[in-house]
């Protein structure tokens, strides 16, 4: 596993390829900013994001060791995002690729293997509209859908072919390898998505990751098993944390918090907070929501997480 972030508990035949300090001095900024900015600018900023850490990985010494040993592999696996110079790596280990789509269905995925996905009726995942979208929703999705594409060949492709070619001098064109996908398996289930076409190398793996719960603190467990009104549990994951709210935003959410019977458990990253909250909220620097979703059954929660 090539990644910045090693596995804590990992098995016997595991092994971790560490690319320390990738991301160091590489930030969104205030990344709460992306929900009031434009579809287009997001789409800009985040194509960008993604060449450069492609650049970093490719200039890593650890990943530099691996594509200049002699060892080799059977298949390679990756995240279909933003990351097409990657795909020189299949070239590298003449090995089949299959790729995995943390964000289900997107024209990202679509694309490389064929599989329709007309904009009249199957939404751009920046858009966030519904799969019953109005005639005027239907033209914008097909207009943003344009744009995204001439973006991604105009700007984002050729900066990709140059770090292939650097870094895999004698690999094939970016397309031959991008079209070459042998199989992608999705985030998604049939049990909560829309009807969308798939053609028979997309497979559903929605739930894959979903493990038995471990045992939670004794503070922790106390706190919930005492909620005799249920609880809480509220969290905007790993990208977006709650520490950079703005105050309003946040003492507006503890504002309703104090209003509730519930319980609440609310991710904060940030120890040493010293304004105050209502005495049935209770931050937690991390928890795991395996565990938490497993063992109890909250009365609210983000429906992506369950």
């Amino acid at each position: 596993m090539i990644s910045p972030f090693p596995l804590k508990n990992p098995p016997k035949t595991w092994r971790d390829i560490v690319l320390e300090d990738l991301t160091k001095g590489f930030s969104f900024g205030n990344i709460l900013n992306l929900v009031t900015m434009s579809s287009y600018r997001k789409e800009i900023m985040i194509n960008a994001a993604g060449s450069e850490l492609v650049q970093r990985v490719v200039t890593h010494p650890s990943f530099k060791n691996v594509i200049n040993s002699n060892e080799t592999f059977d298949l390679i696996v990756l995240e279909r995002f933003m990351n097409e110079a990657l795909l020189g790596l299949s070239h590298r280990f003449n090995a089949p690729y299959i790729v995995l789509s943390s964000t289900g269905y997107s024209r990202r995925t679509n694309e490389v293997v064929g599989n329709p996905g007309s904009t009249a009726y199957t939404p751009d995942l920046y858009l966030h509209y519904g799969y019953n979208m109005t005639l005027w929703q239907r033209f914008h999705n097909t207009f943003f859908y344009c744009f995204a594409m001439l973006h991604k060949h105009l700007v984002v492709l050729p900066k990709h072919r140059n770090i292939l070619k650097e870094t895999f001098p004698d690999a094939p064109s970016l397309e031959d390898l991008f079209y070459n996908t042998s199989l992608i398996l999705l985030n998604a289930h049939v049990s909560v998505k829309y009807a969308v076409p798939s053609v028979p190398n997309m497979i559903d793996i929605g739930g894959f990751h979903v493990s038995p719960p471990k045992p939670l603190s004794e503070e922790l467990k106390k706190y919930m098993d005492d909620a005799s009104d249920g609880v809480i549990y509220f969290s905007l994951g790993s990208i977006f944390l709650s520490k950079d709210m703005a105050p309003e935003i946040r003492n507006t959410i503890l504002r309703v918090f104090s209003k509730l019977k519930q319980k609440v458990v609310w991710k904060w990253e940030d120890e040493n907070s010293t304004f105050s909250k209502p005495p049935n909220v209770r931050f937690e620097k991390w928890v795991s929501q395996q565990d938490i979703l497993g063992k109890y059954r909250p009365d609210a929660g983000s429906w992506r997480k369950f």
